[in-house]
């Protein structure tokens, strides 16, 4: 919708009387286009006073218990400009307020939750209050009374990339620097049916004309969200928003608030990632094209089939390939094969590798039932820490948020027998399923290891399966029925 704005003379209606403005519907034209354009719609409002009394709704309905909580009013005069804060008072489901001249206003109305002595905090608008908004009131009648509802919404609580439970430390100018994936997580908001939430990139300062832009948006039933955003560049930053929507209305928005500042969005920037010092050699192999190995293949179309420490022992194994006579893997070739520096290579390491692709593969199936996250993310205290966990979501009948699924990734060189005592703790802990993965003795594909059934009594766990990765086959979770994990897709094979 667009508005134009047109101040008028005043005239006589019986009494005085002032004509406050012009506002054209949708599908109007600005002042100035052709006379078959809608005609404008004009408010007259008498001089004078006149009472109005707010019924704050909530999800569609009326809000109890509203004596007991503060509850703030502003009205800013549409023709003026001035804003008043008339004295307001919650009684039987109302707010009332003093007589207030008559005029066209817009209203804002907070009920907050109850606060701390600090003198600041009335000022806040923190997780857990409740804001409306209406665009337009009128009050035109001198001595004249309205009784408007007004929805509101739940200021919404953000958990990642940072907890705004208290507000945010920093200044816009001083935003948090994320790396990509970036991770966000949010409180539940009660009547919530979906989220919708985006990101949007800005150039510059201007907020004007096409300064944003969306660049990712999600429609969600779940209260995380994880999105892949290319670093921002000097001038650039991104912008979060989140809501909540109820059956009939909105119930949850997302507010931050700052030193001296505060908004509707939660903004940050990405960094470029970092690019750690390449050491290590590759043991490579040529990709077999009409029966011969294509040694004049670039690199990137090679197997990268094995990471070494150092040359030698990338060397002394490729000695072993061509004394052992064997041909290679399917579609890759042992003769032609040699060892590259992996700063040639430009390969990930296997755990950074490894550790993209099963969260990946494990988000994507757990959707809605749960939430994938570390420890810390997640906020569970295990014995030796996990690398990641699962907790089932409160909607699929789960007793709080105990883990049901515990995963590791096994060290490069862990010995033989070293995975016992993890394995012990999980099985007393009590976690449904415990999965551990560790290399083979392929170099090309990892194996993964599957405990379930924990046996607090004998110390350990009743059933256990080993499965290569490069086998394409689907997993399913024994604590969340109905999900299944490809495990192709979590542990990809390094030579596809």
């Amino acid at each position: 919708m667009r508005w134009w704005a047109a101040t008028g003379g005043t005239r006589r209606l019986g009494r005085a009387a002032i004509v406050l403005g012009v506002l054209l519907l949708p599908g109007s034209a600005h002042p100035g286009a052709p006379t078959h354009a809608a005609r404008p719609r004009v408010t007259v409002v008498e001089p004078g006073a006149a009472s109005v009394a707010f019924r704050p709704l909530y999800a569609g309905r009326p809000i109890d218990g509203l004596a007991g909580k503060s509850v703030s009013i502003w009205l800013s005069d549409l023709r003026s400009g001035s804003r008043h804060a008339p004295e307001a008072h919650a009684w039987n489901g109302y707010v009332e307020v003093s007589p207030v001249p008559t005029g066209v206003y817009r209203v804002q109305l907070v009920v907050r939750e109850s606060r701390s002595a600090d003198p600041d905090a009335a000022k806040r608008l923190l997780p857990g209050d409740l804001v409306g908004d209406l665009a337009e009131v009128a009050l035109v009648h001198d001595g004249g009374s309205r009784t408007v509802d007004v929805p509101l919404a739940r200021i919404m609580r953000l958990r990642e990339p940072e907890d705004t439970r208290d507000g945010v430390g920093w200044t816009p100018d001083a935003k948090p620097r994320l790396t990509s994936p970036v991770r966000f997580s949010w409180d539940a908001v009660p009547g919530a049916r979906r989220y919708q939430v985006r990101v949007q990139v800005r150039c510059g300062q201007s907020f004007a004309g096409r300064a944003f832009s969306t660049v990712a948006a999600g429609n969600l039933d779940v209260t995380h969200w994880t999105v892949e955003l290319p670093p921002t560049t000097p001038g650039e930053d991104y912008h979060l928003t989140v809501a909540a929507l109820g059956k009939v209305a909105t119930v949850g928005t997302l507010w931050v608030q700052g030193p001296k500042w505060y908004g509707f969005d939660y903004p940050f920037t990405v960094e470029a990632p970092a690019t750690p010092p390449v050491t290590g050699w590759w043991l490579m192999l040529p990709r077999m094209v009409g029966g011969e190995a294509d040694v004049g293949a670039p690199l990137r179309a090679w197997c990268a089939y094995a990471e070494h420490d150092s040359g030698e022992p990338c060397a002394e194994q490729l000695t072993k390939f061509r004394n052992s006579g064997a041909s290679g893997l399917v579609g890759f070739a042992f003769f032609g094969a040699r060892c590259v520096p992996a700063a040639e290579v430009r390969r990930p390491p296997r755990r950074a590798r490894i550790g993209t692709s099963v969260q990946r593969a494990l988000e994507q199936a757990v959707g809605d039932h749960g939430t994938v996250g570390t420890p810390a993310q997640l906020g569970v205290a295990m014995d030796p820490p996990p690398w990641l966990l699962v907790v089932p979501s409160v909607t699929d009948g789960a007793s709080g948020r105990l883990p049901v699924l515990a995963v590791d990734l096994a060290p490069e060189d862990e010995q033989p027998g070293a995975e016992v005592s993890v394995v012990t703790a999980r099985a007393l802990a009590g976690v449904p399923e415990y999965w551990r993965i560790r290399p083979s003795r392929r170099p090309d594909a990892d194996v993964l290891d599957v405990w379930t059934q924990p046996n607090a009594g004998q110390r350990r766990y009743d059933r256990f399966l080993g499965i290569q990765g490069a086998r394409a086959r689907r997993l399913a979770l024994a604590a969340l029925p109905g999900v299944t994990v490809d495990v192709l897709a979590m542990l990809p094979p390094l030579c596809p």
